[in-house]
């Protein structure tokens, strides 16, 4: 019963920290005068990444690497599957030029990321490069020519819009109260996510590296889960589909290669089902996103039972 209490817990605070996070960070950039697209893309997506990065970094400190490795590829699965497939269900989803250029730097970054992982270690040097794959896909994003205020990458342009009456009337004080707030939340959900999932994986005799696949990365991708479902409500499809995006793009890059990069990842075994459906999902939004350039409806069923079949094999 601990365990699941537990499990729940680490889940809500995961969910509010990152959502603490969010409101601060787009607060302080706001008021530091930073451009709406710097705040959006960097800060929103790390916000809702945040999750991701304190319970893989968490994982990797405390020398669980397949806990560490499967919450990343385990988010990215979900966040194609599910946040995508759930907005997809909803809404016929159009791609904009800006975010095209970023799904073949995302497909990249999967297949990099893949590979490195197929032998069950990332070490420093190849968490540094993934880092720096992921700078030079932000500094594409970044270029003056390629930024205004109706094309953002990530949740900038949409959460913008959602955030910018509360960001205005919050003093320093409170945006740096959340920010902090939101921290301690993730830190706490984190800690208490990755004991619950390491007490499921002995209680039912499950490698880690498969719970963190399924339940670890289920929690820690509520804020992405929200952010998308926010979006599809409010008719903003640069948000849903950049949602998914930015966050791939930071789970490879900056939360496997951060979490490399401090403590080398070895150990732990990620099964070729995994990683072909971890590159298969990855490949397919692209090539749709480049062409037709929109997601039909009809893909958000298709992604939806290609997760619960994945699922149901990665068990059995």
């Amino acid at each position: 019963m601990l365990v699941y209490i537990a499990l729940a817990l680490g889940c809500a605070l995961l969910y509010f920290g990152g959502d603490w996070l969010l409101k601060g960070v787009t607060a302080l950039g706001d008021k530091l005068g930073w451009p709406k697209a710097i705040t959006g893309l960097l800060l929103v997506s790390l916000g809702t990444s945040a999750p991701e990065l304190f319970v893989s970094l968490g994982s990797a400190l405390q020398a669980h690497g397949g806990m560490a490795a499967g919450n990343v590829v385990g988010s990215n699965i979900i966040n194609i599957a599910i946040v995508l497939g759930l907005a997809v269900s909803v809404s016929v989803l159009h791609v904009e030029r800006i975010l095209k250029i970023q799904l073949l730097m995302m497909l990249a970054l999967t297949i990099v990321g893949a590979f490195m992982l197929s032998d069950g270690v990332v070490s420093r040097l190849e968490g540094l490069c993934l880092l720096g794959m992921t700078v030079v896909s932000f500094a594409i994003a970044f270029k003056p020519e390629k930024i205004n205020a109706d094309t953002l990458l990530n949740d900038g342009g949409s959460q913008q819009a959602i955030t910018e009456q509360t960001n205005a009337n919050l003093s320093n004080r409170f945006a740096t109260l959340y920010t902090i707030v939101g921290i301690v939340a993730l830190l706490l959900g984190a800690e208490a996510l990755i004991w619950s999932g390491l007490s499921l994986a002995s209680q039912f005799g499950l490698p880690e590296a498969v719970i963190a696949l399924t339940v670890t990365a289920l929690g820690t991708s509520l804020p992405e889960i929200a952010a998308t479902l926010v979006a599809v409500i409010k008719r903003e499809t640069s948000l849903a589909v950049g949602n998914v995006i930015g966050s791939n793009l930071l789970n490879i890059g900056l939360v496997l290669g951060t979490s490399a990069l401090v403590i080398p990842l070895q150990g732990f075994t990620l099964d070729n089902l995994t990683l072909s459906v971890f590159v298969s999902l990855a490949l397919l939004i692209t090539l749709l996103g480049w062409k037709p350039g929109h997601y039909p409806k009809i893909v958000g069923p298709m992604l939806l039972t290609t997760y619960v079949a994945y699922v149901v094999m990665l068990l059995s």
